[in-house]
């Protein structure tokens, strides 16, 4: 019985190479977010109150206007993650259809930070309605939000 074949025999430098591309993989697949912890979803209601404060600024010229004015008393957050580069992917997707929306970070008193996307600037709530119902049909979790 010599000429056995020994398929499932390999050399150590083989196993080795195999356990290392496993190990990368599942270190990849973390790093890109498929394997991270389930995100927890805030509970949403049509109308919150909440102070927002941006946390990027931007250097505006003279012919430029604010992004938001806290002088207007609604806006419409469009999502809210705890990962900032899933809210800066909305950002770039919102922007790309003529949106300037605006970041904030929000620190929850469970001491983990949430960032929120914010889009609009209004007086009154009907006002907001308008955006709302054009920002559901892709952002289903959007609400109107009291400053």
């Amino acid at each position: 019985m010599e000429n056995n074949i020994n398929f499932f025999k390999a050399k150590p430098l083989t196993i080795s190479l195999v356990i290392l591309l496993a190990v990368l993989i599942v270190f990849v697949a973390f790093q890109l977010g498929g394997l991270g912890k389930p995100q927890k979803m805030l509970p949403t209601s049509e109308t919150v109150e909440e102070e927002i404060v941006p946390i990027t600024e931007t250097k505006l010229q003279a012919e430029e206007k604010p992004i938001l004015s806290l002088e207007k008393k609604f806006t419409i957050q469009v999502a809210s993650f705890q990962e900032m580069t899933r809210a800066e992917k909305v950002s770039v997707g919102l922007k790309e259809k003529g949106y300037q929306p605006v970041i904030s970070a929000k620190e929850l008193p469970e001491k983990e930070t949430w960032y929120r996307v914010f889009v609009g600037d209004f007086d009154n709530e009907e006002a907001a309605k308008e955006l709302l119902n054009t920002l559901k049909e892709t952002y289903k979790d959007s609400f109107i939000k009291l400053r």
